[in-house]
């Protein structure tokens, strides 16, 4: 934390020259302070990043999407899942033009579907925890579908088993039998 306190504070001597820094710092330490629980003391980082990023990127850059996936799993940490849904569907509305992009490298299609597919099990999620069981089971299904091709194989097993959970939840015992049928092949 601290290396990314010194990082910002230098960023910040730069001015508007080093705003790419600035950026990734502040996200890092929202980072730092998510993965400690401490979702209150991260969020400011988090929504300053996206500023940076939003005050010198097209609003429908990746880096924004990536900025708002951060910000969205946040506040699905703190539960807050009215803040968390919007920004997670448009982080999804981004990736999926970026995927369409005839000029991207295939890097950088692979990165859009990892991300997106993140998001995408995100909303799933909050939706199943909101008690809209069916957009929990139309988010999963987008998810499950895309996981497999779009992330490393013990990632995509847990965002399918995640999902197969889903699914029994909400009464859809074929989709759980072949979410399960497909972690297993990947384990």
């Amino acid at each position: 934390k601290l290396q990314f306190e010194i990082a910002c504070d230098e960023a910040a001597k730069l001015g508007q020259a080093n705003w790419q820094e600035l950026a990734n710092a502040l996200a890092r330490l929202g980072a730092v302070e998510y993965r400690q629980k401490n979702y209150a003391a991260g969020e400011p980082y988090l929504l300053e990043s996206l500023q940076v990023q939003q005050s010198h990127r097209d609003a429908d850059a990746p880096e924004i999407a990536d900025a708002l996936g951060n910000l969205g799993q946040l506040y699905m940490a703190e539960n807050q899942f009215g803040k968390a849904e919007p920004i997670l569907l448009k982080a999804v509305e981004i990736y999926d033009a970026h995927l369409q992009d005839p000029k991207a490298s295939a890097a950088m299609i692979d990165n859009y579907k990892k991300h997106r597919v993140l998001n995408l099990f995100m909303l799933g999620s909050l939706n199943q925890e909101m008690g809209a069981g069916d957009d929990a089971v139309k988010y999963c299904d987008m998810a499950v579908g895309d996981a497999p091709g779009a992330m490393a194989k013990v990632d995509a097993a847990l965002v399918i088993r995640t999902c197969e959970t889903v699914y029994k939840k909400n009464m859809k015992f074929t989709k759980s039998r072949e979410a399960e049928k497909a972690a297993e092949a990947l384990e």
